[in-house]
């Protein structure tokens, strides 16, 4: 029976199936909360409108956009697209049952419900999946779900009798899967079958390896094979299964290794590479396009061995930019055979190389689909060149194998297919993105610190920089730039001079103190350390229409007072002293009522005016704060402790000790004892005032608000990710300013990781560790200092991430200029190698906003050409022959971009003996520049 598994235990999920199309197939129930309606054709069509129809083509993870796109449905649509969910989890094993689970109630939660902790339907023994299904099944799932959605929606509208008879006989039920919509490549309808008639389907979600087993077993040979529709593979490999087991004389499997070994590793398998720099493959997005619909794309591709056979197994590597790797795979559909060559230069000469036909079966696109990256290739399968001077080599069996397990267990390329969010209970990511200048690095770092915090990428330029301007306001990204001067105690901490009073920015001061000081490091660490999670949009807090007031409770450094504080904590109010007067008379509502019963009732107060504090104080406190105003409780003037929003009216509640009887309650959405600095929020330092509204337009208003939301998670939940970047990291003496954090940047040493450390900071003496939720995104030149030369330490605590000249990305300035940039650049740029090394390229970045052929010529002469003077140290003659310009004779040279003319040698030099000496000058505006040297014919 197909039913056999030796790797899986499946003696739960079958029944639960069977269950499931009762229950929902047949009926309108539900999987998860039996008695609940949910699969009904209502909701199905709901969701084809929130979801079909509403595709998400932007950034961001899976889940976010998920939740953006059914947040359009009713509750009940939601709770279907969960149950969707699990009916899509069920095969796959190479997602674990836990996550599973975790991903199914969060989708359930977007109804405002959760499910409750025992749901039978999650039992881990019926997810635990029935086989591999690869990242194709990860990341193409809503083209999965696009096509069950529509499948059930014509499936509901039959009548109750024909769906108990397609329920009732296989072939009823996979005729109408095959008539579904969009079934065309769907690993689902291979895995639907199997889950409901699993003694008559086989557990293969693959179409190719039912092929590959029909053709391994000689059961037809691959061009019959490849003709054959599904049900004819299903047909086949159900007698297959008869016949093995006949001759084993038990049940098999076909995963099993005496028998995968008779279909897999049949013949050789080479690696063709392509050079996105050489040759753009215009059709690429239709082409991985159509092999996601599970047909096959065919092209001629070069090959420098004359072997390959048809059917041979073929990897294709792209390589010459970022990023590199293996990105598809396919068949020979021709042997090798000799044509024009693909370089129309060469073959206007009449040159001709060697092709072989490749029939592509999967084409991935590296920026948005799993691939098998370079330098894990280079890490994980040894004694095999991934770095091939020609296409069309032969791949060892070993690595085939090896290299077939990577491809399908890769990782999408940014790793966000199944997170929401960067979260704390995430392990931190240390980054270096690095590269010749003009490659786009600070483009990309705030691109890539927009994606570490949460949040969706816009592919919008302009919507991007909105995003990380806002995050930025926050304090959820902090930007440093460092320099030679750069020191631990800018990074880290240090002490600094301070003038005036500790308590009160307006005191009169006699000298100067030095004061501990956190650094940029520090800052944003107290910030990330102080978050508990973000408040949902509908559940935030925002400042439009409410005052800000500063209040102390206590004095932040009277040991007596401490109590004060944390009884205000506790039980859920701000507390003010001034006289044990109840302020309560509707009388009070006036200013001369309080100078009155100043005067008449207070202690020491006969001179007692409107400025006296005593006045001023209770005064604001009882009549200018509002219900929903906001409070930030001060330590001392450089600190605030505790934010709370103002719920309830004055109140006068007397203590056995007296003062402080004046009570507002309050509801504390903030509090950290140690306190956070005031420049975090405020533009100045605190007063020592008991009580004073803030001014609105000193308020950080976006910094504020993030500080009143992050601690408002009920619950278990992440902490917000935050991200600091360091611009131009390698200009520093890294050992210097980072000091201890080089050990404590570590991943795994971050607090609440298994291996945490803590370490006591020279300065403050605080016992200090680096939290997870704080990301460290760097930049590094390559121009300004080579990736050799840093610190060891750095090296290995930090993934670095190589950004590369990008031809392909000026194809649109060149079409504005009529100047053929991305040639342009590449010239440049192989000359450069060629001259000097890799990692002085120029960038494309300088081109991309070139409108005219004027700005080009501006690029090139204010910017390209004297930073080649740069590199080649005022070498004319090498920056000649960068640009084009250089000959091999004496005379003038009248070039392109330089002009060269020959200096006349001294008296008593001219004997003719003196080498010939030149001056070089950049072309003058009125001659203006020529690119047909450059560019060539």
């Amino acid at each position: 029976m197909a039913r056999f598994n030796p790797h899986h235990d499946n003696s739960k999920l079958y029944p639960a199936m069977r269950e499931f199309a009762m229950e929902c197939l047949l009926r309108d129930g539900s999987v998860l909360r039996p008695g609940q309606a949910l699969w009904t054709p209502e909701n199905l069509d709901e969701l084809d409108r929130s979801f079909v129809q509403n595709p998400d083509e932007g950034e961001g993870t899976y889940y976010v956009k998920l939740g953006q796109q059914v947040a359009q449905g009713s509750p009940d649509s939601r709770k279907l697209m969960a149950e969707l969910h699990w009916l899509l989890f069920a095969f796959p094993s190479d997602i674990t049952p836990s996550t599973k689970e975790e991903r199914v109630r969060e989708i359930w939660s977007w109804s405002g419900e959760d499910l409750p902790d025992a749901v039978p339907s999650l039992d881990h023994a019926i997810l635990e999946g029935l086989g591999h299904t690869g990242q194709a099944y990860n990341n193409h799932r809503w083209r999965e779900l696009s096509f069950v959605i529509g499948a059930l929606q014509r499936w509901k509208k039959m009548p109750l009798e024909q769906r108990e008879e397609a329920l009732a006989q296989s072939d009823r039920f996979t005729a109408f899967l095959d008539d579904a919509p969009g079934v065309e490549g769907r690993q689902l309808r291979h895995i639907l079958p199997h889950l409901l008639f699993p003694d008559e389907f086989e557990r293969i979600s693959s179409p190719r390896h039912k092929r590959e087993i029909l053709e391994g077993f000689g059961v037809a040979p691959r061009r019959e094979v490849n003709k054959m529709d599904t049900a004819s593979l299903d047909a086949a490999i159900f007698n297959l299964r008869k016949k093995l087991e006949t001759e084993h004389g038990r049940e098999i499997d076909f995963y099993e290794p005496d028998i995968e070994g008779n279909w897999r590793d049949r013949g050789a398998t080479y690696l063709i590479s392509w050079n996105p720099t050489r040759w753009e493959w215009p059709s690429f997005a239709d082409d991985r396009e159509v092999t996601i619909e599970g047909r096959t794309v065919t092209h001629r591709w070069r090959t420098s061995s004359k072997k390959p056979k048809v059917d041979d197994r073929v990897y294709l590597l792209r390589t010459g930019q970022e990023p590199r790797g293996v990105i598809a795979r396919g068949r020979v559909a021709k042997t090798p055979y000799p044509d024009a060559h693909w370089d129309e230069a060469k073959a206007q000469n009449g040159e001709t190389t060697d092709f072989i036909d490749v029939e592509f079966e999967d084409i991935r696109d590296p920026a948005k689909d799993a691939f098998v990256p370079g330098e894990l290739l280079a890490s994980k399968i040894a004694g095999q060149d991934w770095s091939p001077q020609s296409s069309g080599i032969v791949i060892k069996p070993a690595a085939v194998r090896a290299l077939d397990r990577l491809w399908e267990a890769a990782e999408p390329a940014q790793a966000v297919v199944d997170t929401t969010a960067t979260g704390g209970g995430a392990m931190a990511q240390n980054l270096i993105l690095y590269g010749p200048p003009g490659t786009g690095k600070t483009f990309s770092s705030a691109a890539e610190a927009v994606r570490l915090c949460g949040e969706l990428v816009p592919t919008d330029r302009d919507a991007l920089m909105e995003v990380y301007d806002r995050l930025l306001a926050e304090g959820r990204i902090e930007f440093v730039t460092f320099h030679q001067s750069m020191a631990y105690e800018d990074f880290v901490e240090g002490r600094q001079p301070m003038t005036g009073s500790e308590d009160d920015e307006g005191a009169a001061s006699t000298g100067f103190r030095l004061e501990t000081v956190p650094g940029t490091f520090r800052r944003i660490a107290k910030r990330a350390e102080t978050s508990r999670g973000r408040a949902s949009s509908a559940d935030s807090l925002k400042l439009a229409g409410r005052q800000v007031f500063k209040m102390s409770i206590g004095e932040a450094n009277n040991h007596e007072d401490a109590h004060l504080f944390e009884d205000a904590i506790k039980g859920g109010y701000a507390v003010l002293g001034f006289e044990d007067i109840d302020w309560s008379d509707r009388k009070f509502e006036a200013r001369e009522a309080f100078i009155e019963a100043c005067k008449a009732q207070g202690e020491h107060n006969a001179n007692v005016d409107a400025r006296s504090g005593v006045v001023q104080m209770p005064f604001i406190f009882r009549n200018w704060v509002r219900k929903g105003d906001i409070v930030v409780v001060s330590k001392g003037n450089a600190l605030f402790r505790a934010i709370g929003v103002f719920t309830g009216d004055y109140e006068f509640c007397p203590r056995p000790e007296g003062d402080y009887g004046h009570r507002r309650t309050v509801q504390w959405i903030w509090v950290d004892r140690e306190g956070a600095p005031v420049e975090e929020i405020y533009t100045r330092r605190f007063m020592q005032k008991s009580i004073y509204m803030l001014f609105d337009s000193e308020l950080n208003v976006p910094a504020l608000e993030r500080y009143m939301n992050s601690q408002q998670v009920e619950g278990t939940a992440d902490p917000e990710p935050f991200v600091l970047i360091i611009d131009e990291i390698n200009r520093a003496n890294i050992s210097k300013v980072f000091g201890e954090l080089i050990t404590l940047l570590e991943p795994d040493k971050r607090l609440g990781q298994p291996n945490q450390i803590k370490v006591r900071l020279p300065y403050s003496g605080d016992e200090f560790g680096a939290v997870s939720n704080l990301h460290i995104l760097g930049t590094m030149n390559t121009a300004d200092r080579s990736i050799a030369l840093l610190d060891t330490a750095l090296r290995r605590r930090f993934t670095f991430r190589e950004l590369m000249p990008d031809p392909a990305v000026l194809k649109d300035a060149a079409e504005r200029t009529n100047i053929n940039l991305p040639k342009l650049l590449t010239t440049i740029n192989d000359r450069i190698e060629y001259l000097y090394d890799r990692e002085h390229q120029i960038g494309h970045a300088y081109f991309t906003g070139c409108e005219t052929r004027a700005d080009v010529d501006e690029v090139m002469r204010h910017k390209v050409i004297p930073l080649l003077a740069e590199y080649f140290f005022e070498d004319w003659a090498r920056i000649a022959a960068v640009l084009g310009d250089l000959e091999t004779h004496d005379r003038d040279i009248s070039g392109g971009f330089l002009n060269r003319s020959t200096l006349t040698a001294p008296p008593g030099l001219d004997n003719g003996e003196a080498l010939p000496r030149f001056r070089w000058s950049v072309r003058s505006v009125e001659e203006g520049f020529s690119y047909t040297r450059l560019l060539g014919p």
